[in-house]
């Protein structure tokens, strides 16, 4: 079986349905998930988003202590500033899931 890239069609799926490595979707669920968060996040229980945000956190801080360590300063900055998006993507879905928690009880 032929490998699908990142949104890829498959050829049993109607047009507009694409699919990720972890998860399928249409541009209608598309518009519901943070648009900073990678294919499964969304579908990640709060205890898994805290773990990766807290993941980040660390290699942020880890990338900023020693910024040539993995490649040039300014290529370290800006793997920072993607990874601080992707944590401000996170916070936002935990916050999503815990009010979604709070108004269910």
């Amino acid at each position: 079986a032929a490998m699908l890239g990142i949104g890829a069609r498959r050829p049993s799926e109607p047009e507009g349905r694409r699919t990720s490595g972890l998860r399928t979707w249409t541009p209608e669920d598309r518009a519901s998930v943070d648009p900073t968060l990678p294919a499964g996040y969304a579908s990640m229980g709060l205890a898994q988003l805290e773990t990766q945000a807290d993941r980040l956190r660390r290699t942020v801080q880890r990338r900023r202590l020693h910024p040539g360590a993995c490649s040039s300063g300014e290529d370290a900055e800006n793997i920072c500033a993607h990874y601080e998006r992707l944590i401000e993507g996170l916070e936002r879905q935990m916050e999503h899931i815990r009010r979604s928690q709070l108004q269910r009880c």
